[in-house]
């Protein structure tokens, strides 16, 4: 187990919790999943010293976690992964809006999908949160909207209909997939 001291900065209480999220988000987008298992301390410094984290930011036992979860073997078992996919791509303004009156109007929906899985035509969508949440009900109420938008785009960029979608919980180191 690796045990970082916390900076004054921290014990000042003047870090947000968007920021400590930020910092799981740049750990998953930028971590070898691999290198982290055989030696976590290691790929914390390599990517601190390249500058793609903060590691004094980091929630360790929820990154022991998920370099050994289910997700993680997700991903290291897939053909392709894209980290941080952008996306532009019109959506029916009608199903946004839940108002039929706009059923012949589009809208665009511009968004960065935390991870992409390809393998063949399937295509999972991976969204990484840090909310502090009581279940996985709880976290998919409140961004399945947000992943239906994403499941729209991973549609629309990679011309499939076999999108799936997967809320990984650093908090409570759980997935619902949908």
């Amino acid at each position: 187990q690796i045990t970082l001291a916390k900076p004054d900065f921290i014990k000042e209480g003047k870090v947000t919790a968007a920021e400590k999220g930020t910092a799981m988000h740049r750990f998953a987008q930028h971590t070898d999943i691999l290198l982290a298992r055989i030696n976590l301390e290691n790929e914390i410094y390599r990517l601190g010293k390249e500058g793609k984290i903060n590691p004094e930011l980091l929630n360790i036992p929820a990154i022991e976690k998920f370099i050994f979860s289910d997700v993680a073997n997700m991903i290291i078992n897939s053909e392709k992964v894209y980290t941080e996919k952008d996306f532009l791509v019109p959506y029916s303004a009608a199903a946004v809006m839940g108002d039929d009156s706009y059923c012949n109007d589009e809208i665009l929906v511009q968004g960065v999908m935390d991870c992409v899985l390809q393998n063949g035509d399937e295509i999972t969508v991976i969204d990484y949160k840090t909310d502090f949440i009581h279940s996985m009900a709880q976290l998919k109420n409140r961004y399945e909207k947000q992943l239906e938008l994403y499941r729209h785009g991973a549609k629309q960029l990679f011309g499939t209909d076999k999108v799936k979608c997967i809320l990984y919980s650093f908090h409570l180191d759980e997935y619902v997939e949908f």
